[in-house]
């Protein structure tokens, strides 16, 4: 299971990521030495100075653990506070989300504490990549438990102490300089996210003005050169079609588990996988990377107004993902086509059975883990569709990079959240052609996609077996050469305008 593809609902990459603008223009409110040893019992000592407007000290909650009453706060022992003066300040755990000082006490306060980090070292019961784990001398860890701010807090500077050799790896910006320090913007930023500590960090991609950090928790050698060459490709892809991103951040951390899951976090995410990957299964190991990576944009930065665009932010984002493998090379066009034969296959089997009620996309969006058939692959085909649709009206001067461009220039760029209606109107500016009724028909209403047209459209033509959810794809023989280029500038970014 993907991060934002949890059938329980678990909220999607994307609507809890961020894309933070780094400016540095803030004074730090709040300043934590972090030291980590490194040897079992796994803890960090954190010395903390911050303000404190209303007599609490705040720890993060949520997130995979209602399982304990006191959710993150469990991990914090022996809390000590002072004041500025000197004066010791009693603090009272009360209850998940922190600490209740023995008056109500404004100022400036130093801290000391401890964080049990042991959840680390032992299978999480809602996944590890949801708290932490520990593995081949290298740490992973949400940063809930770690630093307990306050109401007051904004920006933060963070140093870590580790063991000679080791570094740490965060979404956070460094500072100059300075070797494992930083600094986060925001209180959401500092607590709402993850990090990585060890002696092998991961690489840092830089792709025009964004910057991705990677995090590898437990591959070995080879499969963490596999990893990086599959995620510096996804990336460049990314930053192809979004080329205005503004400076911005991130941090994406692999886990090596017995599961599949994935966790999203304010600027950061981790995928827990039990695939070993390798060259001959990229299609399937790589899809979930670049899916994860494109979530940043897509259903990120880049949303709708409600919760009924789900078709948009997973299908979207997953046609994205199969075209930053095949255009970079990574899949073969053979690959990519048997993924569209599954894709359609599957949708076709929403669009015929009886168990899906006869849902448009949009409705299907209400339980994306129910209809998913027609949440992701719907939304895929939807969107290689418009793809088609596109390139056709305008005689392939403009694709489906064209339509995701302009919107993010319009929406993500300005903050806000588009409806149905900016995306047929967006989608009509760019292919020159009134598109309003096939986001109506096949969005709003149930009615099926015209996928025999659109493959037609591409050069191909399709046998469907709706019942059994297969499709299968060959050559228009009928094709011209206008609708064989189409298909030709889906795979291959090169020749794409």
């Amino acid at each position: 299971m993907r991060i934002g593809r949890h059938e329980g609902g678990e909220r999607m990459i994307g609507l809890g990521l961020a894309l933070c603008v780094l400016a540095i223009q803030t004074p730090a409110r709040a300043a934590y030495d972090v030291h980590f040893s490194g040897t079992r019992p796994l803890t960090m000592e954190v010395q903390a100075h911050l303000d404190v407007v209303d007599g609490r000290l705040l720890v993060a909650t949520g997130g995979g653990i209602d399982q304990l009453p006191n959710q993150w706060a469990t991990f914090v022992h022996g809390l000590a506070v002072q004041t500025a003066a000197g004066r010791t300040l009693h603090a009272q755990l009360a209850g998940p989300e922190g600490f209740q000082l023995d008056s109500v006490y404004t100022g400036s306060v130093s801290l000391q504490y401890t964080v049990d980090l042991e959840y680390a070292t032992k299978p999480w019961p809602p996944g590890n990549e949801q708290a932490g784990l520990w593995r081949a001398n290298t740490l992973y860890s949400v940063t809930k438990p770690i630093f307990v701010t306050s109401s007051g807090n904004a920006t933060a500077i963070v140093r870590f102490h580790l063991p000679d050799g080791w570094m740490a790896d965060t979404p956070w910006q460094p500072l100059p300089d300075t070797s494992n320090a930083f600094v986060a913007r925001s209180r959401a930023e500092l607590v709402e996210n993850s990090i990585v500590l060890g002696s092998d960090p991961g690489p840092t991609f830089r792709e025009g003005a964004f910057t991705l950090v990677l995090g590898l928790v437990g591959p070995d050698h080879e499969t963490a050169n596999l990893l990086r060459e599959t995620l510096g490709a996804a990336l460049h892809h990314v930053i192809g079609v979004f080329d205005q991103t503004p400076p911005s951040r991130f941090m994406l951390t692999i886990l090596y588990t017995d599961q599949d899951d994935g966790e999203s976090f304010e600027t950061s995410a981790a995928i827990a996988t039990a695939t070993v990957p390798r060259a001959d299964n990229r299609q399937l190991w790589g899809n979930d990377l670049a899916h994860e990576l494109y979530h940043i944009w897509i259903g990120g930065k880049l949303h709708g107004a409600d919760p009924s665009f789900e078709w948009f932010d997973e299908g979207f984002t997953d046609y994205y993902a199969d075209l930053a493998l095949v255009q970079g090379g990574l899949i073969s066009h053979e690959s990519f086509l048997v993924k569209m034969e599954k894709v359609m296959g599957r949708y076709g089997y929403f669009v015929w059975s009886p168990l899906f009620q006869a849902k448009s996309l949009a409705a299907a969006s209400a339980n994306k883990g129910r209809n998913r058939f027609g949440v992701y692959d719907g939304g895929w085909a939807a969107a290689f569709c418009l793809d088609v649709m596109i390139q056709q009206h305008t005689g392939g001067r403009r694709t489906l990079d064209d339509f995701m461009r302009t919107l993010y220039d319009r929406f993500a760029l300005t903050a806000r959240a588009f409806t149905l209606d900016d995306l047929s109107k967006t989608a009509s500016d760019v292919a020159g052609a009134d598109l309003r009724a096939f986001f109506h028909d096949h969005v709003t209403e149930p009615a099926p996609l015209p996928l025999e047209q659109c493959l037609a459209g591409a050069g191909l033509e399709g046998a469907f077996q709706q019942y059994a959810a297969e499709l299968w794809l060959s050559p228009d023989p009928h094709a011209t050469p206008e609708a064989t280029a189409v298909l030709a500038r889906i795979m291959s970014r090169g020749t794409r305008p």
